[in-house]
This record gives structure tokens, sequence and C-alpha cells, in this order.
């Protein structure tokens, strides 16, 4: 946002900024400013394909968000791909925003066709292979109970890579393998401290353990890093339900749902709080809630 560099066009410079937002909101977990951002891209010249990008990011976004319906809609309004390339880029970033939403069989499905693509690429597909396609797809393998596939794959991906890392991380939490899933959450917050995702997957993993305490620990951290970022709140709501003060969950869960109001998960959870406190009516109505989001 400084002076622009005479050697660049004022819409070039306006984009760079811009574009600047949309990743930093994005890797401090401030997803709904990210789509702002992205849409005021999307409003300018598609400059290098700019507009183009920013419509892209928004299945991902909307799935960290855990909108499947917009992010499903925002793939549907995505103009047919005229390039092999673009059809990758679209079946790629579609199939990593179903695992996001929990929904693994796309990214397995379409494997063998994603790295065949990506090893056409030259030089960067071996890079985008072992840094953003082969740590999702590991974990997909994970929810679906392979972990012998799990660990065969992440094992391959490199270790100087945050994503790398917290896959890890997640997979040895499905595996229920406390001490692993530790191991590469420390690793994966030394490596990247200031973003809330590594905190936030620790503390998840911890109070999937039964650690409430611990897992508040490292909630806090997320959410003073990320204070815009849905995750790190619902997780400690659940944290605080493990230590019986539902009570307290319940402005947890409120104040996630300002930010991820069509996450069913955090309409269970919060369902769950208000049946522990005897509300009856208004669990019911987060229960339902909860499943019409599910669909």
């Amino acid at each position: 946002h400084g002076p622009r560099d005479p050697d660049m066009s004022d819409i070039a410079w306006k984009l760079a900024g811009l574009q600047s937002d949309s990743a930093l909101a994005a890797a401090l977990g401030d997803f709904r400013a990210q789509l702002e951002f992205d849409r005021r891209i999307a409003m300018l010249s598609n400059f290098n394909g700019a507009g183009d990008n920013a419509r892209l990011n928004n299945i991902t976004t909307y799935a960290f968000l855990h909108d499947a319906a917009a992010s499903e809609a925002a793939f549907e309004a995505l103009p047919a791909a005229t390039t092999p390339l673009q059809t990758l880029q679209r079946d790629g970033t579609h199939a990593f925003a179903r695992v996001l939403l929990g929904k693994p069989d796309l990214i397995i499905e379409k494997g063998k066709m994603f790295n065949d693509a990506l090893a056409k690429l030259g030089g960067q597909g071996p890079v985008i292979m072992r840094r953003q396609f082969w740590p999702i797809a590991a974990y997909a393998l994970a929810m679906k109970g392979d972990f012998k596939g799990a660990h065969a794959l992440v094992d391959r991906t490199p270790v100087d890579c945050d994503q790398c890392l917290r896959a890890r991380g997640g997979i040895d939490t499905l595996e229920k393998n406390w001490s692993g899933a530790e191991y590469w959450y420390a690793r994966a917050a030394r490596h990247a401290p200031s973003p809330p995702f590594a905190w936030s997957d620790w503390g998840r993993m911890l109070v999937a353990k039964g650690d409430a305490d611990a897992a508040i620990a490292k909630l806090e951290i997320a959410h003073a890093n990320g204070p815009r970022y849905a995750d790190p709140l619902v997780w400690w709501g659940e944290a605080l339900m493990l230590k019986h003060r539902s009570d307290l969950a319940i402005s947890k869960f409120e104040e996630a749902n300002a930010i991820a109001p069509n996450w069913p998960l955090l309409h269970r959870k919060w369902g769950e709080a208000l049946s522990f406190l005897g509300r009856k009516d208004e669990a019911a109505e987060q229960f339902a809630m909860a499943r019409s989001l599910d669909g």
C-alpha cells in the first residue's frame, strides 16, 4: 500500500494490493475478509487472470467457513474451463474444499488423475504435488481409515512445509496416536507460529484426547492469532463442555456463529451444550439447524 512502483501499471498495482490483503486475511483465518477482498478483485479487470483466481479462491474460502452449499455454488458458478491447466486447478480446488468439508471421496477418486496431470507441469509439478496435493490426499486417506496409505503418502512430503506437518498431526489424531500428533503439531507451531492453524489443530487434538485444560491453552493462542477464525472457538467450547461448563461454552458457540453461521457441527455442539443446561427447546432449534445444513 505504499507508493506505486513506476514500472507497474495502475491496475497491476491495485490488484497486487488487494491480492496481498486477500492472502494475509487467509493466513490469519479471516475468511470473511478474504471473500470481500476477492469480491473486489473480481470486479476489476481480469488482468493476468486475477478475477478468475479470486473466484476460484471462493470455493475453498467458503469451505474454510464450513459452508458447503456456498462452496459448491462457487464451483458451479465458474465458467467452463478452456485449458487442461484450468480444469486441473478447478477440479483440484474443488476436491480440496470437499476434504475441508469432511468429504474425502473426490480427492481419492481422482488421485491418479491429479498426480498424472501435475507430473506434466514441468518443474513446478512435483513441488505442487509434494507440498499441496499429497498432504491433503494423505489426510483424506486417513479420514477413510486407510492409515497405512496415509502415512506412506504423507511421509513423502517435506518437513519445511506447514501444511505437510499439520497433515502428519491430523493423521495421527485420527489414529488416536496422541504422542505422534503432539510431536507434529509442536513442529508445525514452531515452523509457523503466527497463523492460528497449527495451534487450533493442536487444541482440537487435545479435546479429542480429553485434555481440556491443555486444549484451552493452545486454543487461546489460536484465537489471539486469528480472532476471526471460527474453528478455535468451537473446539474451545467443546473443551469447556468437557469441564462441565456448558454455560461458558455457549458464548464460544455464539461467537463462532457470528463468523461461520452455516457450520453444521457448530450447531450440533451448541445444541448439546443447551441440552446439558436443560434448555431443550433452544437445543432442538440448533439440532434442526444442523440437520438443515447437512442437507
